[in-house]
């Protein structure tokens, strides 16, 4: 499947694409980690899928690629208009 060439030059795998894509589908909303998880099928009850999936969040957020931000309810992730 391609990507677009900005992921390509960012570094992004096909892991990263699929939150890229969720995100951005979304991109009205912002959604807690275990919200994406489901979305792009991660086994939720699996500790180290989780935690593969926050260094994801933080080293997208790095990149530029979405953004975050604690409110009360928890850390949410979004995708950069």
């Amino acid at each position: 499947m391609p990507i677009p060439r900005e992921l390509f030059e960012k570094e992004v795998d096909a892991q990263d694409n699929k939150i890229l894509r969720f995100l951005e589908l979304h991109s009205s909303e912002a959604y807690k980690e275990v919200e994406i998880a489901k979305a792009i099928n991660i086994d939720i009850e699996k500790v180290a899928n989780m935690v593969a999936l926050r260094v994801r969040l933080q080293r997208l957020e790095n990149k530029g690629l979405i953004e975050s931000r604690f409110t009360g309810g928890g850390q949410y992730y979004a995708a950069i208009r």
